[in-house]
């Protein structure tokens, strides 16, 4: 019997009057070869298929039918041959398994050499497309953990591991570079230098970011450090940016704090937009519909008390529950 590597992930393996092929390349696959002909088998019909011997001879199986008998092949050859045929059986998995750990691999790289935060979008879209865990058990129960790649090995392990650890951990890795890297910024993007936790939440560049903290604590340094952050590392352009104030007295002061901050910093705050959220929403409005809507006209130029509780009074006349509701709520 000879033994013989064809490419990297083809074998072959022969005998008297039978020879067995697995591919693992292109389409994975067995193809056995009989004075009757040639039979091939997809990685899908592998999962019925098996090397097992009997009182002397090691024969190929499919289920309980013996597809041939292997005369010739050595002990060690059949257990060779048993482990690429389990290994055959995993290796849509393992294809999928390994394309997945490839992106998130090439992901947190540029993360990290760029030391940018890596979103929880990121994460949540990973996890979704994740092939389903505990393929490690599989492969261990297959048996075949022995004849992995390493790059196999990596992306099992990769498939298995706790994906939101890992990136919290990377993250801490890309904060503590980051506080390190710009300190010279987070002390002088604002007239007094930022705490940690401003700094914190300022690299923590992600969508689900929220700042509680008392009035006068520091917040709108967040917001400005923040932007300013953002364009002077690449992240977004100036024009990309929306800051949003409850009302104009607050949206005058953090248009000014912009304007004033960037240029101490020399950076560019042209298209940078600050606005009240009420502004800002009818600008939405108004450029989705071609038009803005008007106040009703009764609040044109007076509180709206009266009429409000003319309403009030119409609607606890006309609905007894409404009335008990009014009463208990005031």
């Amino acid at each position: 019997m000879t033994t013989k590597s064809m490419v990297d992930a083809t074998r072959t393996w022969s005998g008297t009057r039978w020879s067995v092929t697995i591919s693992g390349a292109g389409t994975p696959g067995l193809v056995l070869e009989t004075p009757a002909g040639a039979v091939g088998f997809s990685a899908d019909d592998a999962t019925e298929l098996a090397v097992r011997r009997g009182w002397i001879r090691w024969s190929l199986y499919r289920g309980s039918q013996r597809l041939a008998l292997l005369r010739g092949i050595s002990n060690g050859d059949a257990h060779t041959m048993a482990l690429a045929v389990r290994k055959l059986a995993l290796s849509s998995e393992l294809a999928a398994a390994a394309t997945w750990a490839e992106r998130l691999e090439k992901v947190i790289a540029q993360h990290l050499g760029a030391l940018r935060w890596i979103p929880s979008e990121t994460v949540a879209a990973f996890a979704a497309t994740r092939p389903a865990q505990g393929f490690g058990e599989r492969v261990g129960a297959a048996r075949c953990t022995d004849i992995l790649t390493e790059s196999e090995r990596r992306a099992v392990a990769a498939v298995d591991a706790d994906l939101a650890a890992s990136v919290d951990s990377l993250n801490r890795q890309i904060l503590d570079g980051e506080l390190r890297e710009r300190r010279g910024f987070f002390d002088s993007i604002e007239r007094s230098p930022l705490t940690d936790e401003q700094a914190t939440a300022v690299v923590c560049f992600d969508n689900r970011v929220q700042v509680l903290a008392a009035a006068g604590s520091g917040k709108t340094s967040v917001m400005v450090a923040r932007a300013a952050y953002a364009v002077q590392r690449g992240f977004v352009a100036p024009d990309r940016i929306v800051l949003l104030a409850f009302n104009k007295a607050a949206a005058d002061e953090l248009r000014e704090r912009v304007r004033d901050r960037f240029a101490a910093a020399g950076i560019d705050s042209s298209g940078v937009r600050v606005a009240t959220f009420h502004s800002f929403g009818l600008d939405v409005i108004g450029a989705a519909d071609g038009r803005k809507p008007r106040v009703a006209s009764w609040l044109a130029d007076r509180d709206g008390v009266g009429e409000v509780l003319r309403i009030v009074d119409a609607l606890s006349d006309a609905s007894p529950g409404f009335r008990y509701d009014w009463d208990l709520y005031r």
